[in-house]
């Protein structure tokens, strides 16, 4: 049987306006940097990236939108572990059905964790220079997988790419693997440690709405996370922005913004005024 403890307190922490106001707050945050990242993807992307440059778009658009439903549509108020979710974003203002609005919001979770995995096998078939057994299993293997997330978005990922990649070298592709596993897997935590509270109130059969919100603040502040892992740890978008901020803050080098003139006499001129004295 689920308990509270006689000492608990239901405090704003553990209100609906508490879990509201984080998740507006977050996506409200998270907007800027996903529009920054988008830019940064689609035209500041060199040209030894342009065959990884699609899916991670695909998989940064799925993210922004699992930011938008957390953070201004679903707000998800869950009370675990009795897997009760009362939503309290802009679909239950409009009067969409909670069920419809439950769906919607998995879905778009399972579909971002889908693209994630497409970027790795994208490398692949890139890297063997195109796989002919698992050419033959590819595709009904992402039919598999898109399936249980959302039949409308299998389209975008049944296409083979055709392009290999004139310009790699193993320089480079070590690099971008150890980039983008910083980049999916720092943001993970955000996903292990709230979901590891929430399975240790299940077993425990205890019960603590406050760490349920937090918990659940701390899923929906992934994508804000794993945007920001994007933009520094992959080179030519660090470099965009680190140019950017220092025009924004007028942070220059002085040898780009001052010029010196140094004035050397001439010797004749120095004769001549040794003459004159």
């Amino acid at each position: 049987m689920t308990y509270c403890s006689a000492s608990d307190q239901f405090s704003y922490f553990s209100s609906v306006e508490f879990n509201s106001l984080g998740y507006h707050s977050l996506g409200a945050i998270a907007i800027p940097f996903h529009i920054l990242g988008a830019y940064c993807i689609i035209f500041k992307t060199p040209q030894t990236m342009r065959s990884v440059k699609w899916p991670m778009l695909s998989y940064h658009i799925l993210t922004t939108l699992v930011d938008v439903m957390f953070g201004f549509m679903v707000c998800p108020y869950v009370i675990a572990p009795f897997s009760i979710m009362l939503p309290s974003g802009v679909l239950q203002v409009l009067g969409v059905y909670g069920g419809v609005q439950v769906y919607v919001g998995i879905m778009s979770v399972e579909i971002m964790a889908v693209s994630m995995v497409q970027i790795v096998e994208n490398r692949y078939m890139i890297l063997r220079s195109g796989n002919l057994r698992w050419q033959k299993i590819r595709i009904p293997w992402f039919c598999l997988n898109y399936s249980f997330a959302s039949l409308a978005t299998l389209p975008m990922y049944l296409e083979i790419p055709k392009d290999q990649g004139s310009a790699k070298s193993d320089i480079f592709v070590r690099k971008f693997h150890r980039a983008y596993i910083i980049q999916i897997g720092c943001p993970f935590t955000f996903m292990v440690i709230p979901f590891s509270m929430i399975l240790f109130e299940y077993f425990s059969m205890s019960f603590n709405q406050t760490v349920n919100n937090i918990a659940l603040l701390m899923i929906a502040s992934y994508g804000l996370s794993s945007t920001i892992m994007m933009l520094l740890v992959h080179s030519p978008y660090r470099k965009f922005l680190k140019e950017q901020l220092s025009e924004l803050f007028g942070i220059q080098k002085m040898a780009r913004n001052q010029t010196v003139n140094v004035i050397i006499p001439s010797v004749g001129s120095m004769k001549s005024r040794i003459n004159l004295v």
